[in-house]
């Protein structure tokens, strides 16, 4: 039975406020039916205030009958780009905040199989709702200027979050899309919730069933990159793991025993780089897979999920590290130390220094990363041309020993 609730005091923020006002007048010109709904409709019952990270919003319009036309509107209104995908009934505006809003005709979905993209029928907010992954993401916030702020629930979303409960529409939901087994992971301990007992059965059946096979790389990638952002993304995976669900996504792949301790050092090391490192290109998902992956899982995850060549360039060179800081003793002179890293990438080295277990290569691997690879050459090629060496390996070796020679100064 739907549940309406009227008049719920929710404190919007007088950016978002504005913006929903205007679109809840557009529509109501245009004799339509106008809601927010998901994430934000979410986060506004739960605190009482909706959370702008970093100046930036995800918003979810959904409107009867002509999504599109409402956005074309609004683009007009605040002299924004516009992208639109007709046949969808979708539009997508992003504000000068950096508001990003969605803009989608109601409608239901099928799937043909487990892991397809779904089939679309514009429809009903009704149907719209039900068709959403989660009880806790399908209440709709009226935006008409008459009804403004009334909560629409068609599915328990208000008990579910008053319960703090994560829970799907209908039993079928995980196999339909898998990748739903990530997320409710992600809601329940980014909001300190519990995937319901049935949801919980739902998964492990799902899983025992291969669902994730469905899947492609790219999907699940994604799925990993958005709990890197999350706060809680350690008890994520430690949470994946009571599923056994890295081993499904590629076999013989489990957390590292110490799994808590490299994550805490990966962490660090990324603030650290932040702090020591500003003006660097660090990527820092890149040192969060780090974390995650060994030595003998690093290429069939980078297979089974498609990396990037420079992705898997990086993670591949973590191994290669470790042998190679085997070589450097105690009393290297920094041009050893130069030489043997000046190859690696970044995320490599700043990882291994905080990840190592030897103080004394901790601080060479830190010498480098702020002082080494920061050395200008006294002299250069172009110097040597004028001199009149002639470019080949006996000019490589001429260059190399003045840099050399420079470096090893600096320990004097």
């Amino acid at each position: 039975m739907v549940s309406i609730v009227k008049n719920i005091a929710l404190n919007i923020p007088d950016r978002l406020l504005t913006y929903l006002r205007q679109i809840g007048s557009v529509s109501n010109q245009r004799s339509v039916k106008a809601y927010t709904v998901g994430g934000v409709v979410r986060d506004l019952i739960l605190s009482n205030e909706c959370q702008i990270k970093d100046g930036t919003l995800d918003l979810d319009i959904v409107i009867e009958n002509n999504a599109i036309g409402v956005a074309q509107k609004i683009a007009d209104d605040f002299t924004t780009s516009i992208n639109i995908h007709k046949q969808f009934g979708t539009a997508k505006i992003i504000t000068k905040e950096d508001f990003r809003i969605d803009f989608v005709t109601a409608r239901s979905e099928t799937y043909q199989t487990s892991g397809a993209l779904p089939s679309v029928t514009f429809n009903s907010i009704k149907e719209d709702l039900y068709r959403r992954d989660f009880s806790i993401n399908a209440i709709a916030m009226s935006i008409l200027p008459t009804d403004f702020g009334n909560l629409l629930d068609y599915t328990g979303g208000l008990i579910d979050l008053k319960n703090a409960s994560v829970r799907t529409l209908h039993n079928q939901s995980y196999r339909d899309d898998p990748t739903r087994i990530f997320r409710a992971i992600r809601y329940e301990q980014r909001y300190n919730f519990r995937i319901s007992q049935t949801d919980q059965g739902l998964i492990q059946n799902s899983i025992n069933q291969n669902h994730l096979d469905n899947i492609s790389g790219q999907r699940i990638r994604k799925e990993f990159n958005r709990i890197f952002s999350e706060e809680f993304a350690q008890k994520s995976f430690h949470r994946m793991e009571d599923f056994v669900l890295f081993s499904a996504i590629v076999p013989c792949w489990n957390l590292p025993q110490d799994f808590s301790q490299i994550w805490k050092n990966t962490l660090q090391a990324i603030d650290w780089s932040k702090q020591y490192l500003p003006n660097e290109q660090i990527d820092q998902n890149t040192m969060l897979w780090m974390a995650l992956l060994d030595k003998k899982t690093t290429k069939t995850v980078s297979h089974r999920l498609k990396f990037e060549k420079r992705l898997q360039e990086k993670l591949n060179a973590k191994s290669r590290l470790i042998t190679d800081l085997k070589k450097l003793s105690y009393s290297a002179k920094p041009s050893h130390v130069y030489q043997l890293l000046n190859s690696y990438p970044l995320e490599t080295l700043i990882f291994s220094f905080w990840n190592h277990e030897h103080h004394w290569q901790k601080e060479q691997i830190r010498n480098y990363l702020l002082t080494l690879r920061h050395v200008q050459p006294k002299i250069t090629g172009k110097d040597l041309l004028k001199q009149g060496h002639i470019p080949g390996p006996e000019m490589a070796d001429t260059l190399w020993n003045s840099l050399a020679r420079q470096l090893d100064e600096l320990k004097r």
